[in-house]
């Protein structure tokens, strides 16, 4: 009987209490909208529960007093974490979406108090997957009044990164109800790899069936007839869809036409893990991708038709195209390349069904393993060995020299003894190949413009001035007369 008393109770107290402690938010971004409330120590309704029975068998001002110190106490926190609950909030604006290594992420924050009650404290907890950046910090804001600050970072490591989610954390000044205020906004953030001068000895020469030079007319030249099919990509045109070979196969594949006299490079990186040496921005895999972004700079200035094929977790390419736009589009793909267990030879076999034998290939590897040069040969038809080019990047000169007392780490390429050995053996094929070693590549700060962050020099007498501004920025400091203007508006 007492049991089911009191878990009717408990029914009806559940939704009501829910009620108290959830809080709707319209202005919020996200889907949710809403703002929580909890109490830190639970214990303390038991306490009160205790008191009010103590107060009701035996009155006594010893019991009132108590009843009334804790319950007003509570009330009193409640409705301060209520009120901030409904008019405290903050929000984040990012200035640059796109960023290259080396710039600076500067994002503004803005919290704001719409109640006359002061937010102590305000603690940002924040879920961005950027490195060594967060905005995680803990702020205090008066009564109607707002706080702005800048958050920023340097930017160390390329890849497509996340802003948020993130929480802000409040609560009353005893420290018994803590706010809880989610914001699902999420923005994304992309991080170009740096690019560096090339020496000149790894720049293509070689030249494949057709001529380097462009066509002078407005459409990149096709012949007639189809030199082979393959399967369908996303950006195809819809008119060069092959429709015999897609009924026969039940799959979309469309017409490969003989280039004739235009030029194509294909752009191919070895991404396996288990042939990838050093760490951080000197390893074989950073290397690279900086050396991938070059090539298609220069080759691209060079008025190549340029594409890029990689074989991680998911096939990824970039068709063939020429002029400075189509740059962005590989940069966005080799900003967010990562290694994968896949070996450089079951690359090139999936990049038959892509790539035609007139059309030029360039594979960056760090392996020494002998299975891929007959890949290579094979890639598109017979004649590969007549447009196929390797940049091979010496493995024992991205291993960094064991500390004193340590184990060696084990050789994982150890086929051939070193790069140089290799390298005949792709000569006696009539594979062209031209090998890069560690610190052959000094990667450029500002290789697509302006950097984004300040950079200040300080004299001997002790002043300082910027000797490089942001991109937003510059301009004001180019004209003294705008900054002025712009600080008495």
């Amino acid at each position: 009987m007492i049991y089911s008393r009191v878990r009717r109770l408990l029914d009806w107290l559940n939704p009501r209490l829910a009620g108290l402690s959830r809080i709707d938010r319209p202005d919020l971004e996200g889907p949710s909208g809403t703002a929580t409330i909890t109490l830190r120590q639970p214990l303390l309704l038991i306490v009160l529960v205790l008191l009010l029975f103590w107060y009701i068998a035996r009155p006594s001002s010893y019991a009132a007093m108590s009843v009334t110190a804790l319950g007003g106490t509570l009330g009193l926190g409640y409705w301060w974490a209520r009120r901030l609950a409904l008019a405290l909030s903050a929000r984040r604006r990012l200035n640059y979406p796109a960023v290259q290594v080396g710039d600076e992420i500067e994002e503004l924050v803005n919290l704001s108090n719409r109640s006359i009650l002061p937010a102590l404290w305000a603690e940002f907890a924040d879920h961005s997957n950027i490195p060594d950046y967060t905005l995680t910090s803990v702020r205090a804001v008066d009564g109607h009044s707002s706080l702005e600050w800048r958050a920023h970072a340097i930017c160390s490591r390329r890849g497509n990164y996340r802003f948020g989610p993130w929480e802000l954390l409040t609560g009353d000044p005893f420290g018994l109800f803590q706010v809880h205020i989610s914001y699902n906004q999420k923005e994304e953030i992309l991080v170009y790899p740096p690019m560096a001068a090339l020496p000149e000895q790894i720049i293509p020469r070689g030249r494949a069936q057709g001529d380097d030079r462009p066509l002078h007319q407005p459409l990149q030249a096709e012949s007639l007839s189809a030199f082979t099919s393959r399967p369908y990509m996303p950006g195809d045109p819809l008119r060069h869809i092959h429709w015999r070979t897609t009924a026969r196969h039940e799959a979309l594949f469309v017409k490969v036409f003989d280039p004739e006299a235009s030029s194509t490079l294909w752009l191919i990186p070895d991404l396996d893990t288990a042939v990838q040496r050093g760490t951080g921005p000197d390893s074989t895999v950073e290397t690279t991708i900086i050396l991938l972004a070059s090539l298609a700079d220069r080759l691209l200035n060079e008025h190549l038709a340029v594409g890029l094929i990689s074989f991680t977790d998911v096939p990824q390419v970039v068709l063939p195209a020429r002029g400075r736009p189509h740059l962005w589009m590989l940069l966005r793909l080799l900003a967010g390349l990562e290694t994968a267990p896949r070996p450089l030879s079951e690359t090139l076999a999936q990049a038959r069904s892509i790539i035609s034998g007139r059309e030029r290939v360039l594979v960056v590897t760090p392996s020494l393993r002998p299975e891929w040069p007959g890949e290579l040969q094979h890639l598109g038809g017979s004649n590969r060995r007549l447009g196929a080019e390797v940049i091979l990047l010496d493995p024992d000169s991205f291993v960094d020299p064991d500390p004193p007392g340590a184990d060696p780490q084990p050789e994982k390429n150890v086929h051939l003894s070193n790069a140089d050995a290799y390298l005949g053996m792709l000569a006696s094929l009539g594979i062209p190949a031209r090998i890069l070693r560690r610190g052959d590549l000094r990667p450029q700060a500002g290789s697509y413009g302006d950097l984004s962050r300040w950079d200040f020099l300080t004299l001997g007498t002790g002043r300082a001035y910027a000797r490089h501004a942001p991109r937003k920025f510059a301009a004001l400091l180019a004209d003294p007369g705008r900054l002025s203007g712009k600080r008495n508006g």
